[in-house]
């Protein structure tokens, strides 16, 4: 399972998605991942993207949308 993040902004006309710096934070220095990774995206209105990020700081993060892809269901239990 590739790891999700919440996006700030996501931009399907550019495919572009920016993830704030709590988000970038954990990219970076928790799962310690950077440039050519594939991530998932989420943006919080039900909508996941398959990404591979371009950039990645502490500050901020911008990755590539490659696909919309069906939002994984949250259990319970």
């Amino acid at each position: 399972m590739l790891p999700r993040f919440l996006a700030s902004t996501v931009d399907l006309q550019s495919r572009r998605a920016t993830l704030d710096a709590d988000e970038a934070r954990h990219l970076t220095q928790v799962l310690r991942l950077g440039a050519g990774d594939e991530v998932v995206v989420f943006d919080g209105a039900g909508r996941e993207f398959r990404a591979v990020v371009e950039r990645a700081a502490r500050e901020a993060a911008e990755v590539r949308v490659v696909e919309e892809i069906a939002a994984q269901g949250r259990q319970d239990g």
